[in-house]
C-alpha cells in the first residue's frame, strides 16, 4: 500500500503536478483503497479523549460518529503526511512511503504482544495472546525488508545530506535504520502508554492508531535524511 501512495505521488509530480497536491491525491486513493482502516482507529482513539471514565471511552470508540478530536487528529495526521511525502524527493517516494508502510504495520503488532485486550470481545480480541514465535518471525522479516529499502534509498535518492559520504554502505545504512525504526518505536510507545493508561488495554482502533502514528512519524524521519 505504502509502494502504491508513493507510485502514483511519483508519477503525479512526473505529470507536473506541485508536490503538495500530488501528495493529498495520493493519499485521497491509498484511503479510498483501504476504507481509512487505520485513520478510523485514530479517530475514535482520540475521540475517547473527551471523558475519564474507561468504560464510557471504550463506548465511544464504538461509536461510528466523529468528535472534534477526532477530526483535529485526523487533520494533523495528513497535515503531516502530505507535508512529509511533498517534502521526498522523487526517487525517494516509492521506497520511502513502503518503508513507512512496513513499519507502521510491525510497529502495530507489539501492542498486543505487550498488553492486553480492552475488552473480551471484538476482532482484536483474537490477536491475544499473540504466538511467540509468530511474532519473532514477523518482526524480524520486518527488519530485513526496511533494511532491503532503506538500502535501495540510500543508492537510488539523489539527496542525502546528513548521511555520511564517502563511507562503507554500513555506516550509512546504521544510523539511517536506526532513525525510521526509532521514529516507529517512539510511536508504538506512545500509543501503547496511552492505551495503557486510558484503557487499560488494547482494541483494534488503538491498533489502527498506533499504525498510523507511526506511520507519521516514520515519513517525518525520513525527511530528515531525503529531501527536495
Amino acid at each position: 500500500m505504502g509502494a502504491f501512495t508513493g507510485s502514483m505521488a511519483w508519477g503525479l509530480e512526473a505529470l507536473h503536478v506541485a508536490a503538495l497536491p500530488a501528495a493529498g491525491l495520493a493519499l485521497a486513493a491509498q484511503s479510498a483503497l483501504t476504507g481509512a482502516f487505520h485513520e478510523d482507529g485514530l479517530a475514535d482513539m482520540a475521540d475517547s479523549y473527551g471523558t475519564h471514565a474507561r468504560e464510557r471511552k471504550l463506548e465511544i470508540m464504538r461509536d461510528s460518529r466523529i468528535g472534534s478530536y477526532g477530526v483535529l487528529a485526523l487533520c494533523l495526521s495528513l497535515l503531516v503526511r502530505a507535508g512529509a511525502i511533498a517534502a521526498l524527493p522523487a526517487p525517494a517516494l516509492v521506497g520511502g512511503l513502503a518503508l513507512a508502510g512496513l513499519l507502521s504495520r510491525a510497529t502495530l503488532l507489539w501492542l498486543p504482544r505487550l498488553l492486553p485486550p480492552a475488552r473480551p470481545d471484538g476482532l482484536a480480541r483474537s490477536l491475544s495472546p499473540l504466538p511467540r514465535g509468530a511474532f519473532t518471525v514477523a518482526q524480524s522479516f520486518a527488519f530485513l525488508l526496511a533494511a532491503l529499502l532503506m538500502t535501495i534509498l540510500i543508492n537510488g535518492a539523489s539527496q542525502q545530506p546528513v548521511l555520511p559520504e564517502n563511507q562503507p554502505l554500513f555506516w550509512r545504512l546504521a544510523p539511517a535504520l536506526g532513525l525510521v525504526i526509532s521514529a516507529a518505536g517512539l510511536a508504538g510507545w506512545l500509543v501503547a502508554r496511552s492505551a495503557r493508561k486510558h484503557l487499560a488495554g488494547y482494541t483494534g482502533d488503538v491498533l489502527g492508531a498506533a499504525a498510523t502514528v507511526a506511520d507519521c512519524l516514520v515519513l517525518a524521519a525520513l525527511t530528515v535524511l531525503f529531501h527536495n
